[in-house]
């Protein structure tokens, strides 16, 4: 998804729900909030300047030598 652009939705969001799907809809809801209620937070990673960071000159790399490019 892209912000400002048209969400496209399929069929199926707009139709009527099937006898099927309704009769399955609690179990559906059930098994979600299950799922959803084991999703925990982590914590976050300790993050670490180099001691020499500062002292070191500026490295400057063509676009051809930096990933992912």
């Amino acid at each position: 998804m892209v912000y400002g652009t048209t969400l496209r939705l399929p069929g199926e969001f707009l139709s009527k729900p099937s006898s099927t799907t309704i009769r399955l809809l609690p179990k559906i809801i059930l098994s979600t909030k299950h799922k959803m209620d084991a999703i925990k937070p982590v914590e976050p990673r300790q993050t670490k300047k180099p001691e020499d960071l500062y002292q070191s000159r500026p490295q400057f790399l063509p676009h051809s030598l930096c990933p992912g490019r």
